[in-house]
């Protein structure tokens, strides 16, 4: 019975300092947390120990109980901190690929369901847009049919659309992420999709790596308008950049609107919505963000609705001002004039509404910064001791970085070992509505054409955070002047 007991307690002491191992091997959890666990854990596995070593019988039971819930706890902590490991390391392998897919669209009302009866009539293709892509496709969609598709080219969106809604045209090829922009967005609520293609695309590591703990560096915050998977190019509906400087703990979030009229990184002298660049990827939103500042960006997170919903939801909800009492649409969430104690869904719904609001999306901006900076703040509080794991677990599969897993668990050791109180601020850049031309859409469109004066001031601002001389307060009396 002695030497049972004494192999529990010789697995529990495994398992207690083989969990305090691998929390020392990720370099998350300080130093100084790790010495008082150990000496803790020791004294209380000595003296169950020596329990076990003593004749009576019920302080045996006892210390045998005791020793189950250690080897129970540390198989838990093991398994959950397992699981933290390998989210954290889900979000990062997301950065090195992404998805591009090219669907066959036919509309909402249309009796079609096989690639066959598409043979009966013609299929529209944009002429230059992802033909590569789109050329792909049909030959796949030719091969497993074992069919010939009549192709008609177009060199206007608007006219490809306007055949199809028309009848001239049974269904339309085009890569997912142009659809949306058809129509004034009315193109996916009036169509279907029939079958598609999908293509895994190596990205370029765009990454400027700092040692993020003593040097201050920028994140594009890329957050799409959809819920679910992140995979996939989309335009990006939310475009900030997150300055952060560790040493003077202080943070800068810069918004830009989506419908900012600039020219793509990626495209040379094509002028479109900023919203746009994310159709040809996180890295060609970055770099026409790097040219409109002038500034250099380390590092990028792409996250969608659903990644802020189960945020807020495992922090267990933030405190959020409102100006204002209204009801969001289309969601129905009623938020309140004053402070909100808001769960996941109301967060949402008060960073997406803009009908409430004279000022619109430019008021849409400024409470995406209020929702992100309450976040931050919820973040770094005490709390986030008994939460980070949860959070990580939480937003695996809603955040995609190209941050590393050392630098994400060198900044979440930094918090835990001083606790700091962040400084939070934030701007943004506004401009005049105008109808130009946009690139992406080939016609005409809405677009907001930049303040330039606005743009420098910003721009100069992220420098300042940077280097450790921007002065906060001057700022905001700025911001509310």
């Amino acid at each position: 019975m002695k030497i049972f007991l004494i192999c529990i307690w010789i697995l529990a002491m495994i398992l207690t300092y083989g969990l305090m191992l691998v929390l020392y091997s990720t370099h998350m959890i300080p130093d100084l947390y790790l010495v008082i666990m150990a000496v803790i854990f020791g004294i209380i596995l000595l003296l169950i120990l020596r329990a076990m070593l003593q004749k009576k019988k019920v302080t045996k039971i006892i210390s045998s109980i005791l020793c189950f819930v250690i080897i129970v706890s540390m198989s838990y902590g093991t398994l959950e901190f397992s699981t933290v490991l390998s989210s954290l390391q889900h979000m990062i392998n997301k950065s090195s690929t992404e998805i591009s897919a090219v669907s066959a669209y036919i509309l909402q009302d249309s009796d079609v369901q096989s690639l066959t009866e598409l043979t009966h009539g013609l299929i529209g293709i944009h002429a230059t847009v992802d033909r590569s892509h789109v050329n792909e496709v049909i030959e796949k969609f030719e091969k497993e049919g074992n069919i010939s598709l009549n192709i008609e080219s177009y060199d206007d969106w608007d006219a490809m659309v306007r055949d199809f809604y028309s009848g001239k045209l049974v269904s339309v090829i085009i890569n997912d992420a142009y659809a949306p922009l058809l129509d004034e967005d009315n193109f996916i609520y009036k169509t279907k999709i029939l079958t598609t293609s999908y293509k895994e695309v190596v990205k370029e590591d765009i990454s400027k790596d700092v040692n993020v703990t003593n040097t201050a560096f920028n994140v594009f915050i890329s957050g799409n308008d959809v819920y679910g998977s992140i995979a996939y190019k989309s335009r990006s509906d939310v475009n900030m950049v997150v300055t952060v400087n560790p040493k003077t703990k202080q943070v800068l979030l810069t918004s830009i609107p989506r419908d900012y009229y600039i020219d793509l990184g990626c495209e040379s002298g094509s002028k479109d919505k900023l919203t746009h660049a994310g159709i040809y990827g996180v890295d060609c939103s970055v770099k026409t963000i790097e040219n409109l500042f002038d500034i250099d960006i380390n590092y990028y997170a792409r996250v969608n609705f659903s990644t802020l919903i189960n945020v807020v939801d495992t922090l267990g909800g933030i405190e959020v001002y409102s100006d204002r009492s209204f009801t969001s649409y289309p969601d129905g969430v009623a938020i309140i004039s004053g402070t909100n104690l808001m769960n996941g869904k109301q967060a949402l719904a008060f960073s997406r509404e803009r009908h409430a609001y004279a000022e619109g999306d430019v008021q849409r901006i400024k409470n995406q910064q209020i929702v992100i900076s309450a976040i931050i703040k919820k973040v770094c509080s005490p709390s986030i001791i008994t939460k980070a794991s949860s959070i990580i677990s939480t937003v695996g599969d809603g955040v995609e970085t190209n941050m590393s897993s050392d630098e994400i668990n060198s900044l979440i050791k930094m918090q835990l070992s001083d606790m700091a109180n962040w400084e939070i601020i934030s701007q943004n850049v506004t401009g005049d509505g105008n109808t130009l031309y946009c690139y992406s859409l080939g016609n005409n469109a809405y677009v907001m054409t930049p303040h330039q004066d606005e743009v420098d001031s910003a721009s100069l601002n992220i420098k300042k955070c940077m280097d450790g001389t921007l002065n906060l307060e001057e700022l905001n009396k700025e911001s509310n002047e």
